[in-house]
């Protein structure tokens, strides 16, 4: 039984001011706790952590696993909302899609 994992962690963002100070030592924090060989382990960090990286790195975890293999995604850092798109929020906000 493999075990696989993808740690993403974003300290450094676009908007002035809304910068984090753990989200990478959390992420290096996940990775010993796990005790996985290197090549087990995929980081996304900071600026290399887009969208697309994201969604190529979910590929490969899915693509990399078979029954009975442990995969884990972890991602540090924070999000954004936005006006409520449909009314379905008590308090008036979605989460931002990217």
């Amino acid at each position: 039984m493999a075990k696989y994992a993808l740690l993403v962690g974003i300290n450094k963002f676009k908007e002035p001011g809304s910068d984090l100070e753990g989200c990478i030592n959390d992420v290096n924090d996940m990775a010993e706790a796990l005790r996985l060989p290197g090549q087990n382990v995929f980081f996304l960090k900071d600026s290399v952590a887009t969208k697309e990286n994201i969604l190529h790195g979910l590929s490969w975890l899915m693509g990399m696993a078979s029954p009975g293999d442990d995969i884990l995604f972890h991602q540090s850092s924070h999000g954004s909302q936005v006006r409520d798109r449909d009314g379905d929020k008590g308090d008036r906000l979605d989460l931002e899609q990217a």
